[in-house]
């Protein structure tokens, strides 16, 4: 009968009737009942580090007729648990009322953290003044968003690298004058995977000495070929805010450091003194309009950028100044 327990049951003997020709002895025997094996075996499953763990599955045999037994699969790793394999971390259990009738064979299971992927993204300026430039690049973790701190992050430009440390990792590049690719890249490490950046066009320009050099907003898109400089100037630069005056030659006196939303005064021609040299990449106030009173010049900067300067430049306005705009300062 399989409603029995596993148990040692004891079998007795009835009445018979053997005639007058024998003696009846009886014996009891046993009955024994032997308890069923009961095997639960916990599912292998994996994550990503700082990942909640996924529903743990598993299989459960050896069940007898209509028992009722559950079975369950737990680990007590959490999601800041390393990235590795932990191997028996998923523990296979069961319960129910007929627990005594079996013998349970438990296999656990092994539970993987894998490496979070990253996130690298370059945040410094694209556009620096020379000398000491200075690199930023934030890095996160790419499922969740979260800053990681304390990695280190190596920099590159024109052959020179530096490093610094989350977050965000800084680092100073000593750059000369031009244009370069940027790139940041991090290692990895156990609980993270390595990552690159895209790159960045970084641009290193200079101040020109004694003022800045101006050209029209007509005239400034990224790309466009420029005078800044020259007898010609107010034909070779269009302006939103009408004709420039024709006594202007391009340089600005009042403002070493340009910058936007600014204004400006200069003399006509080269009264204003304008340098002997130009940097090799330097930074031209954008004018929309440019008027004279008297024999003041002024004119207003709606934007900034820079120009890489052709050679042939001197500060006569017989020798112009001109160039191709590479970036957008501001």
């Amino acid at each position: 009968h399989h409603d029995v327990t596993a148990f040692g049951y004891l079998i007795t003997c009835a009445a018979a009737d053997a005639g007058s020709n024998y003696v009846i002895e009886y014996a009891s025997g046993i009955l024994a009942v032997s308890k069923a094996t009961l095997t639960v075996v916990a599912d292998d499953a994996s994550r990503i580090y700082h990942q909640p763990n996924p529903t743990f599955t598993g299989t459960l045999a050896g069940v007898v007729f209509d028992d009722v037994i559950t079975p369950s699969f737990a680990t007590a790793l959490g999601n800041s648990t390393q990235a590795g394999d932990y191997v028996g971390a998923i523990k296979a259990t069961v319960s129910g009322s007929s627990l005594s009738n079996y013998d349970v064979v438990a296999i656990d299971g092994t539970l993987t953290v894998n490496q979070m992927p990253t996130v690298l993204v370059i945040t410094s300026s694209g556009t620096q003044l020379g000398g000491s430039v200075t690199a930023k690049a934030s890095l996160t973790e790419k499922l969740t968003g979260a800053i990681i701190p304390g990695q280190t992050v190596t920099f590159t430009a024109g052959g020179v690298s530096a490093a610094g440390t989350t977050n965000p990792a800084s680092a100073a590049l000593n750059l000369g004058l031009g244009q370069y690719q940027l790139t940041a890249g991090y290692g990895g490490n156990r609980n993270y995977v390595a990552s690159s950046s895209a790159a960045q066009t970084l641009s290193v320009y200079g101040l020109s000495s004694g003022g800045s050099f101006v050209i029209g907003d007509g005239s400034a898109a990224v790309g466009s070929a420029v005078t800044f400089w020259g007898s010609q100037w107010s034909s070779a630069n269009a302006l939103s805010g009408g004709p420039a005056q024709s006594s202007f030659k391009g340089f600005a006196s009042s403002v070493t450091t340009p910058a936007n939303g600014s204004s400006w005064t200069t003399g006509p021609g080269n009264s204003a003194n304008p340098p002997a040299t130009v940097p090799a990449y330097v930074a031209v106030i954008v004018t929309s309009a440019v008027t004279k009173s008297g024999s003041a010049i002024t004119g207003n900067a709606v934007h900034v950028v820079i120009v890489k300067t052709d050679a042939g430049y001197t500060a006569s306005p017989g020798h112009a100044g001109t160039g191709k705009v590479v970036a957008t300062i501001s």
